[in-house]
């Protein structure tokens, strides 16, 4: 990443241009800039005829302006939105700071708010807003951008305590107010739309311009990902786990290059799977290069999904509560009203079968862990969330060491002298219960982060290798040199010996 250099910032300040100090410009966007000051109307002789200094600071990430605009687009368009505002303030003469804001809308129109200190009589701020109002704008072609114009009139007001009126508040502030306010189904449906009509098409769109012969299968992946449409038959674990060009894409980039295994938590968001996304985002942002578009949409995503469980999570105790008070009845209607908004969550279709049952044994004191009736419950949560920590009872030392695995998740990564113990012993978890795809993942990161002697010595990348292998990609091991016949016995080996030991198999008479 660059930043500005005081030379650099001087000859800005000095044409007229200032770039906020708590902006961080990237190359890409610091070579747009700089074509600015090559260009008028940001000339020295004019800033000093008109005594307006401008200042310019992108609200939204400066990644997305180098997916969302052409060219100099984005470059063109700040020359002559900056030039038109300017004029519409020369006829001002009080020294006065003006803020504007512009959100450049991927669809319908852009938006925009204006500010001053002191704030401009209510006659010239209609005048001001209509004038600017018919200024044109481009359009992003992915997602919504936001920028601000910070003007100082004569030197400006000179007394940074004074605030800004109106009160303005910036937008993804207000964006993220309004999704903290909104009830539980609106939280889910906003989700769902970022995740496809944003996350999707952006990421895709980037993965689509990797333009070096050694991302022709990124290419390829991304070509399929992006006909890819929720819900229309094609699952998103087809075109991802169990796709060979999906792994294979996925080894061609870089370490810390998160780009596609993001593209698949917007795949499961898209459909749904909150629960199995969480747990992805939650894995990928340990991981994934902070200055990536990944790193942006994971950021975007991460607290949309901590605000949505917040308020899932309080309507299922609000249900528990009446469960445990005796009124199931009533806990089982609000189970399903919460099913109806978010039918995968694997805590609501549990607590929803407890309900029931305790209905019903209320006349025939079926048993609580048996019948029809657990093992589809138990499917549905497990196809929910495959790490689901169920408390259950069990049959087998197998199904008994399975469901204690589950629970061992949740003393994971409560320090950092144990991350790479536990993030190993994750990836073991996954892999034990079947979940292959999140396993294969959470090992090909390990493999590049984790120290070996910090994995028992063990190789992640032939764990890694082993995985997609189970998922039906049987040719991985074409790419390598390596006897994974042996290897893939020694991991079954190992994995079967660990089970065997556990005390909690041993319990039981009944083994497997």
């Amino acid at each position: 990443m660059a930043v500005l250099s005081s030379r650099l910032r001087a000859q800005f300040n000095g044409l007229g241009i200032a770039i906020s100090n708590r902006s961080r410009i990237r190359v890409g966007l610091l070579y747009l800039f700089l074509c600015l000051l090559a260009q008028p109307p940001f000339a020295a002789e004019e800033q000093q005829k008109d005594n307006i200094s401008t200042e310019l600071k992108p609200l939204s990430n400066e990644l997305l302006a180098e997916v969302n605009f052409e060219h100099t687009e984005l470059v063109d368009w700040l020359r002559a939105y900056s030039a038109e505002s300017k004029k519409l303030l020369a006829t001002d003469t009080r020294s006065r700071d003006v803020q504007l804001i512009v959100s450049l809308k991927r669809q319908g129109p852009p938006e925009f708010s204006l500010a001053a200190r002191p704030a401009f009589d209510s006659l010239r701020q209609g005048e001001l807003r209509a004038a600017i109002g018919r200024l044109s704008t481009p359009r992003p072609s992915f997602t919504d951008f936001h920028m601000q114009f910070n003007f100082s009139i004569a030197g400006g007001c000179g007394c940074d305590s004074q605030p800004f009126l109106p009160p303005v508040l910036p937008p993804e502030a207000r964006i993220q107010q309004e999704f903290v306010r909104a009830p539980l189904e609106k939280k889910r449906a906003a989700i769902i739309q970022l995740a496809r009509e944003e996350v999707l098409p952006t990421l895709v769109a980037l993965a689509e311009r990797s333009d070096s012969l050694h991302f022709a299968t990124v290419r390829q992946f991304a070509s399929t990902a992006g006909q890819w449409k929720a819900q229309a038959g094609t699952s998103a674990a087809s075109i991802t786990d169990s796709s060979s060009a999906y792994w294979r894409a996925m080894m061609e980039l870089s370490s810390g290059n998160t780009l596609l295994s993001t593209i698949k938590v917007g795949m499961l968001l898209a459909e749904g799977k909150f629960d199995l996304a969480n747990r992805y985002v939650f894995l990928l942002n340990i991981f994934t290069k902070r200055q990536s578009m990944a790193a942006v949409f994971l950021n975007q995503l991460s607290w949309r999904l901590h605000e949505f469980y917040n308020d899932l999570n309080t309507s299922i105790q609000r249900g528990i509560a009446l469960h445990d008070t005796g009124r199931f009845a009533e806990a089982a209607g609000l189970y399903k009203k919460i099913l109806a908004i978010h039918p995968q969550s694997a805590w609501a279709n549990l607590e929803l079968y407890y309900s029931q049952t305790a209905l019903r044994q209320s006349r025939d004191s079926l048993a609580l862990y048996e019948g029809p009736a657990w093992e589809k419950a138990r499917s549905r949560v497990f196809a929910c969330d495959p790490l689901y920590p169920l408390t259950a009872k069990a049959t087998s030392g197998r199904e008994a060491y399975l469901l204690t695995r589950r629970h061992e998740i949740n003393s994971f990564f409560r320090s950092k002298e144990t991350f790479a113990v536990d993030y190993v012993s994750y990836a073991d978890i996954a892999l034990d219960v079947g979940a292959y795809g999140l396993a294969a993942e959470i090992y090909w990161l390990g493999n590049s982060f984790v120290p070996r002697e910090q994995s028992s010595n063990r190789n992640l990348l032939s764990y890694f290798v082993y995985c997609v292998f189970q998922l039906g990609d049987t040719d991985i091991i074409k790419l390598f040199n390596s006897d994974f016949g042996s290897i893939f016995a020694s991991i079954e080996k190992d994995r079967r010996d660990r089970m065997q030991r556990s005390a909690i198999y041993q319990r039981f008479e009944t083994r497997d």
